[in-house]
């Protein structure tokens, strides 16, 4: 087998521990040696790897002069990366993770950019890969300064390079990392060797490059929750060393930078993957503590439907937040009760969430029950189900009507369903206090009176009431005037059942929307009408203008009957 060799000091000495990686091996190693533009080392350091990876550790340094293998005795994690780290030569050094690969190119990248700059550390984009899809880079830039010329600084004068922890590529200089004891799992880098809080506070000059330095390689079991559990945890462990560095500006930074960062793509996630699925209790605890010890005034900064979106999240209820997202973009119509009755029970959760804010509750709130609730005709019943939905008598504090010039039936369904009276926005029907008869005539045997009712009152059949004495009560009928507008109603007496000489008045039952009343019957300007047959008059009047009406029927003497039937014959006489 031939043996490349390569002269001169290093320019980067990349650190590995070898246990069980087997199957990772040989891409690693090549993405390593395959690095043009630098001269180069690869330290293997022996970490329990099985008698058969190892002698692939040894073939690999018999055959290129840039790799050499270390077996120590039985000793730490830690002081094996220490081991690796001492013996390196390079100028510079990275600590690799067997599983993972380098990006093309990555490490001449990051060298040129250290020389440039004279950083203590440079640091690049890492993407996500699993055996299924590459996820996309794991490190949100949006608050690190990226230049065609990489600007170099230390955090406390650049905040905004919070935004590149978490990386794995990241390419130290050789001088710091023995300085400050530099090696995965010291807490300023994790186990995996990503970058941490501490580390970047404790580096004089640090650079981030717009460039894929590192390709993190995941398990097949590795969940999408798993994932995302280990994100927020991190970010957790971050924020408890951030507090004891006391820089309130380095903690906003870094809030900044996580809640747009790394929660933005999480509720993007929830959207597409977990909808209708269970959030596992792991990651609802990781979440519910990262809320916990948020930035408030960098948490307000965020768009209500987000905050939304991560109190249910906390609140463990992810099936509702597809919903919210999109009822918040779309401002959906509501077309049933059973929408409302739905947006209603997600604005209670909000409500009582202990990370949802009054203003973006209250917008829910108007946006999807008030406007278009007051659109439809709601029933008692579903103004009642509404109201026991939401409670509003419990959140009154949180939830208001938010809307631009609402209307009065807009603010009267918001009182209604915090009464949970359906009567202020469904009032009882007004019946008048009295049934005005503008007209009476005789139809064969039976008296009719018509009157005008206003829209929606009803008339119904009952009693004729007699004034005095202890005459029969008589029964009269209503219904609505045939070939009529609605409100035209006739109200029907039969004369025989009228006592000769009785005054009667009337009094009938009325009902509306919710309500019932009796009223009198009144005649319209107190006309008098008088209706007289062979036999008898019916006399319809009242005592004054617009008083009761009365009716008495006058039987006529023997004597008037007689006249009577003369004048009729006198007048059929003289018609001929």
């Amino acid at each position: 087998m031939s043996r490349q060799v390569e002269l001169g000091t290093p320019d980067i000495s990349v650190i590995a521990l070898v246990g069980d990686h087997g199957p990772w091996l040989g891409e690693s190693v090549l993405s390593v040696l395959s690095q043009p533009g630098c001269r180069l080392e690869l330290v293997l350091v022996d970490h329990g790897a099985p008698a058969s990876v190892w002698k692939r550790c040894l073939e690999h340094a018999d055959s290129d002069a840039r790799v050499r293998c270390v077996r120590p005795g039985p000793v730490s994690e830690a002081e094996r990366w220490r081991l690796g780290r001492d013996v390196a030569e390079g100028e510079y050094l990275q600590f690799l993770s067997l599983p993972d690969l380098l990006g093309p190119h990555s490490l001449l990248t990051l060298f040129a950019a250290a020389v440039r700059e004279s950083a203590d550390a440079v640091v690049g984009r890492q993407l996500l890969y699993t055996p299924q899809e590459t996820l996309g880079a794991e490190i949100a830039w949006k608050h690190v300064p990226l230049h065609e010329k990489p600007g170099a600084s230390d955090v406390y004068t650049d905040p905004g390079l919070l935004g590149v922890r978490g990386s794995r590529g990241v390419l130290l200089h050789a001088v710091a990392a023995r300085s400050l004891d530099l090696h995965p799992g010291d807490g300023r880098l994790d186990a995996e060797g990503s970058v941490g809080v501490m580390l970047l506070a404790k580096l004089r000059r640090v650079v981030a490059v717009d460039a894929v330095a590192w390709i993190r390689r995941t398990a097949p079991g590795a969940s999408w929750q798993e994932r995302m559990a280990e994100l927020l945890s991190s970010e957790n462990e971050a924020a408890d060393q951030l507090l004891r560095l006391s820089s309130e500006t380095l903690w906003r930074s870094f809030w900044r930078s996580s809640l747009d960062g790394h929660l933005r793509p999480l509720v993007a996630d929830v959207i597409a993957k977990t909808r209708g699925a269970v959030f596992e209790p792991v990651l609802r605890q990781q979440l519910l503590e990262y809320l916990l010890r948020r930035d408030r005034s960098e948490w307000m900064r965020l768009q209500p439907r987000l905050r939304a979106g991560f109190s249910l999240l906390a609140e463990g209820e992810p099936e509702l937040v597809a919903p919210a997202w999109r009822m918040w973009d779309a401002r959906e119509g509501v077309a049933s009760g059973a929408d409302l009755a739905t947006s209603a029970r997600l604005i209670r959760r909000l409500a009582r969430s202990r990370f949802a804010d009054e203003l973006a509750v209250s917008r829910y709130y108007s946006e999807l029950v008030i406007r278009p609730g007051a659109q439809q005709d709601l029933e008692d019943a579903q103004i009642l189900a509404l109201g026991k939905i939401l409670r509003l008598e419990e959140h009154s504090a949180r939830v208001a009507v938010e809307l631009k010039d609402p209307s009065d039936r807009e603010l009267t369904l918001h009182q209604a369903l915090t009464r949970k009276d359906p009567d202020l926005l469904n009032p009882p029907g007004e019946l008048p206090r009295t049934v005005v008869c503008h007209s009476a005539a005789l139809s064969g045997e039976q008296l009719e009176l018509r009157t005008l009712l206003p829209s929606g009152v009803t008339l119904g059949s009952g009693t004729v009431v007699s004034s005095h004495g202890q005459s029969t009560p008589v029964q009269l009928t209503a219904e609505t005037s045939p070939g009529e507008p609605d409100g035209h109603w006739v109200i029907r007496c039969a004369v025989t059942a009228l006592e000769p000489d009785v005054t009667y008045t009337l009094k009938v039952p009325l009902s509306a929307t919710k309500a019932q009343a009796s009223a009198y019957v009144h005649l319209s300007e107190g006309a008098e009408h008088r209706i007289q047959t062979a036999a008898e008059t019916l006399i319809v009047d009242a005592e004054t203008p617009g008083s009761r009406l009365r009716i008495r029927r006058h039987q006529f003497t023997a004597a008037q009957r007689w006249w009577r039937r003369r004048e009729g014959l006198s007048v059929s006489r003289t018609a001929r």
